[in-house]
């Protein structure tokens, strides 16, 4: 009876061995699950953010796009309202105004933007040219008329 109780003692002693073994690789893969479900929840939050931070992108290209169909469709409706043949017809009447003031005045004009500068000749009677150069820039226009009045031969 001893030695059957023995036998029975033996195999409960390495039954509880080999289920102490089972618990422990249990704990550890339980562990190793725990670290791998950590950064799987580490990379689905920097994967949030990220989309978080492309759907706002997203929205401002939108609200851009939003925009620029007005701005575009603000050209189009002036495109639609400008009369070429009328501008054309203003700018050939300008040109004819402005001979007709250069020959009543005996100036030619030319503005240079980069010096700030009317440039042009006055035509004298007996054929001469005389060169000119007026200030434009900070000053007061009526300067610039008495100035140039002052020019035109009388």
């Amino acid at each position: 009876y001893v030695r059957r109780w023995t036998s029975v003692r033996e195999a409960l002693e390495q039954r509880i061995k080999l289920e102490s073994e089972m618990c422990e690789r249990v704990k550890q893969r339980l562990a190793e699950v725990e670290v791998e479900c950590k950064l799987k929840e580490d990379a689905c939050a920097r994967s949030k953010e990220q989309l978080e931070a492309t759907q706002q992108e997203m929205q401002s290209c939108v609200k851009d796009l939003e925009n620029l169909k007005v701005r575009e469709s603000s050209a189009v409706d002036a495109l639609k309202e400008f009369d070429k043949e009328a501008y054309d017809s203003n700018v050939k009447t300008l040109s004819k105004q402005k001979r007709l003031a250069s020959k009543i005045m005996k100036l030619e004009l030319e503005q240079c933007s980069e010096t700030g500068h009317l440039k042009g000749a006055v035509h004298h009677d007996d054929g001469k040219l005389e060169p000119f150069c007026v200030a434009t820039s900070g000053r007061d226009p009526c300067d610039i008329a008495d100035d140039l009045w002052n020019l035109v031969p009388l």
